[in-house]
Order: structure tokens, then sequence, then C-alpha cells
């Protein structure tokens, strides 16, 4: 109870064990829990990071591709560029285990995001976060097909969002446009605008 209220009195904060334990608890990640309004900017740093960016000087389809992972966060961003953040916070290697392929056609960008081999299915999805940021100017209908444990939409704004794949559960919260996602597996899904 003591550390109850220091949490609640803003005179402690909890540590990471008791974090992931909050967010089970209340069916949030833990970047919902401890950051409202997640961006780029104002995100969870993560110990490893990958970040790979495209310009984009026209309305663009995207079309993403993301092998199993843990996490696949998608979110506008104000810039005209396409950020993919790879993040771990134990695979100190992740820029060299995953490989991402950008092939652009008129007004489609397809993007595939590609594990190697040396990479576990299990340790990729206990350990590896996505984080795609799709320019908000040029972004009108995105698709991606995935493998992730959850699968957050966050301050997104685009006209369609299509998911295809498995997901245990997704998250969508402060977006503006339609969302469609077609699971393979039982989804708790939670949405909130």
């Amino acid at each position: 109870r003591q550390a109850i209220t220091k949490w609640e009195t803003g005179s402690g904060l909890p540590d990471i064990e008791n974090i992931k334990i909050l967010a089970e608890l209340f069916k949030m990640t833990i970047d919902e829990l401890i950051v409202e309004g997640t961006s780029v900017s104002n995100e969870v740093s993560h110990q490893y990071e990958s970040e790979t960016i495209y310009d984009i000087d026209m309305n663009k389809h995207f079309d993403i591709h993301a092998e199993g992972v843990k996490e696949i966060q998608i979110i506008s961003g104000k810039d005209e560029k396409l950020h993919i953040k790879m993040q771990s916070n134990t695979i100190a290697e992740i820029e060299q285990l995953y490989k991402i392929k950008l092939e652009e056609n008129k007004n489609k960008l397809d993007i595939l995001i590609t594990k190697k081999a040396e990479l576990s299915e299990k340790l990729a999805k206990e350990e590896v976060k996505i984080l795609i940021m799709l320019p908000e100017k040029y972004t009108e209908h995105c698709e991606i097909e995935g493998n992730a444990e959850i699968v957050n939409v966050n301050n997104l704004i685009l006209n369609r969002l299509e998911f295809d794949g498995r997901a245990n559960q997704i998250y969508a919260k402060n977006f503006r446009g339609s969302l469609e996602f077609n699971t393979m597996s039982d989804t708790e899904i939670f949405a909130q605008q």
C-alpha cells in the first residue's frame, strides 16, 4: 500500500516488474501506461534501436508485411517521411537481424520487414517492437499483413487502415479514419477515439 500511495502522489515510481504487472492488469501496453499519446518524440526509449527513414513526396498506398514480432505500432507523423523503427531492450544486433525492403511503384509503397533465420520466432515475439510512423500529409490508405502479439494504432490519421494476420491484442486510440481488422486468431480489441 505504501508503494501505491507513492505512485499516486508522485513521490515514487513503480519499477519495471510492477509496470509490467500494471500494464497486464489494465490490458494496456507498457507504452500506453507510461506515455499518454505516444509519438516518436515522446515514446519510451529502448536500449537498442534501428531506424529506416524514407522521403515521401506524394499520396501513397502503404502495403506493409511484417513477420512475427511482439508489437507493431502505427502512428502518424507531421514530417514528410516514413519512419520504421526496430526496437528491443535485449537484442543488441537488432539492425543486423531484420531486413527492411522498400519497393515503390507510382502511388504504392511496399514495405517488407523480414526476420533473419539467426533470430528465433520465440525471441522475436518476446522482445521486438516495430514502430511505423506514416506521413500524415501523404497517407490515405495502409494495409498491414503481419503476425504480432500486439497491434497498437495510436494517433493515426488516414482514410483507411486494414490489418490481416494474427494478433492477440489490438489497441486503437486517437485515430481518424476507418479501421478494418481481419485476424486469423482469437483477438481482444480495445478501441477509443
